[in-house]
């Protein structure tokens, strides 16, 4: 984790508030062990989660 390359982390999740908790806190997680840190949103439709991905060109959205 601490040479990760990794920059944006969108995840989709349904609408349940135990799973943002849960996302918040492996990210957290994440981001106490890398360098860098991970800029990462909940999100609970796919397109959206696509669309603040392609913000920093890590994915094209078609």
């Amino acid at each position: 984790m601490k040479h990760t390359s990794l920059k944006k982390f969108a995840r989709v999740t349904p609408m349940d508030v135990f799973q943002e908790l849960l996302t918040h806190k492996i990210l957290k997680q994440i981001n106490d062990l890398s360098v860098n840190t991970v800029e990462y949103e909940v999100f609970h439709n796919p397109k959206d989660a696509q669309v603040w991905c392609a913000q920093l060109n890590l994915l094209s959205v078609n």
